[in-house]
């Protein structure tokens, strides 16, 4: 009976999705297992001691996962065992046999799995997606090795590299995204999520459509794909450093050594060919001083913005990210995997020279004592070789901020279509904001506009 095709096929998707945590379980245990085996820093005693304590964990998952298994062949045979039990008599089995079974049965599994997704999915990554990354981007160790076979044949690498930087918020993604578009340069993009340290590699294994546009989460009208540039550059040093830089609610200063460096050369690489690497990097204050002592090709181009109307942006997607995050938890996850702790639940304020005083994140002070820490400490680490574009110049003229560009890092960018935006003003004038805070951004935010490229 076609009936009984039907309901085997609905009991094998039920038991599938009910025990599905079994199978992501085995699959995050035994990354992790390899992780600790790639681990270079663990000497051989302590790596034993690691192993042998994560195998047991291993073998465990691996044996829910067998009777997961043996869970779904049996709710396969369910439906004709309880017909034969009833009836008394033998039944046939023609699924694989007959194709009208087949497209019955079918059609029985996919049912749960229609229903599943329709009641569950708040976010564009499934859940076979979000352990995949986490598969990833969780274990460093896997990452290095993947990193060293991807960069193994690299001996000559460029000093030069571009890092558009600044408080986020303050135009840096649309002038990345404009200087991207240029001959010149190569950026790291959404399709190589998740292998972001072996790029090349897994474009080979992995091709999407770069046609569709989204609008980006911040909501400010900016669309997306996956060939569009992203800040993904932070999660290199998140790796290699070990998150050491990161504490429970600050961004530490550190230095970059000469052999990261050397690293992160062959990371442009391995995947830039003889264009030049151009990344976004908000974060780049924190090592800025290491890598400049090592290397003086580099460029950094630096975005400020008037203060108040900055700190309001910062305070509103502060607000929004931290919704965002509680609805669908994996936002969280993904930010803190990128190092994406501008604002939101996972915000951390960067620990450069400036003692907070604002508690309340919800309040515009916060962000207007985070605007000062910001550009506080550029104003003391700023050089001559760095390039400074004001947020207001690059909205009304993109054209002229990118001719700016061009002249000082000795580059031709006259090709590179630029768009004009859409400058929303914000009624600041009645803004409750302590007066003390407001004169000593003020004074910062002037002599900003006198350092500022021309």
């Amino acid at each position: 009976m076609l009936i009984l095709d039907f309901i085997s096929g609905v009991l094998v998707s039920i038991i599938i999705l009910f025990f599905r945590y079994t199978f992501y379980n085995l699959a995050l245990k035994t990354t992790s297992l390899l992780d600790i085996v790639f681990d270079k820093n663990l000497n051989e005693k302590d790596k034993f001691v690691k192993l042998v304590i994560n195998f047991k964990s291993t073998i465990k998952s691996l044996l829910y996962f067998i009777i997961y298994i043996s869970l779904i062949v049996f709710s396969f045979y369910i439906p004709y065992l309880i017909y034969e039990f009833i009836y008394s008599t033998s039944f046939e089995i023609n699924i694989f046999s007959k194709f009208y079974n087949l497209i019955i049965f079918s059609l029985g599994t996919c049912m749960p799995f229609i229903l599943f997704n329709f009641l569950t999915q708040k976010t564009s990554y499934s859940e076979l997606s979000q352990v995949f990354h986490k598969m990833i981007l969780d274990n460093y160790n896997i990452g290095k090795k993947i990193f060293d076979f991807q960069t193994k044949d690299i001996n000559k690498v460029k000093n030069k590299f571009v890092v558009v930087s600044g408080l986020a918020r303050c135009g840096t993604t649309a002038l990345t995204t404009i200087l991207n578009k240029s001959n010149q340069f190569k950026s790291l993009d959404y399709s190589n999520m998740p292998f972001i340290l072996a790029p090349s590699l897994w474009s080979k294994i992995y091709k999407v459509n770069s046609d569709k546009n989204w609008e980006r989460k911040h909501g400010d009208q900016t669309f997306i794909n996956y060939s569009s540039a992203e800040a993904l550059d932070e999660y290199f040093f998140k790796v290699f450093f070990n998150d050491c830089y990161i504490s429970e609610n600050k961004l530490l200063l550190h230095k970059v050594t000469e052999s990261i460096h050397q690293d992160y050369l062959k990371f442009h690489k391995s995947f830039c060919d003889e264009k030049i690497y151009l990344t976004k990097n908000n974060n780049f204050i924190l090592r800025y001083n290491s890598f400049r002592s090592i290397n003086n090709k580099f460029n950094v181009i630096f975005m400020f913005r008037e203060p108040l109307g900055h700190s309001f942006s910062l305070l509103k997607q502060h607000k929004k990210f931290s919704s965002f995050q509680k609805e669908d938890p994996f936002i969280l996850t993904y930010m803190n995997w990128l190092g994406h702790h501008e604002f939101g639940m996972n915000e951390k304020k960067m620990n450069l020279d400036f003692d907070f005083v604002e508690k309340n994140k919800n309040h515009l002070n916060y962000w207007l004592e985070v605007w000062i820490n910001y550009y506080q400490f550029l104003l003391k680490i700023f050089d001559k070789k760095d390039i400074i574009i004001d947020y207001d110049d690059f909205l009304n003229n993109p054209k002229k901020s990118i001719d700016i560009i061009s002249d000082n890092i000795n580059l031709e960018l006259s090709d590179i279509e630029t768009i004009k935006f859409d400058k929303k003003g914000v009624d600041l004038k009645n803004t409750n904001v302590n007066i003390i805070l407001k004169s000593k951004a003020e004074k910062i935010y002037k002599k900003l506009l006198l350092l500022k490229s021309n």
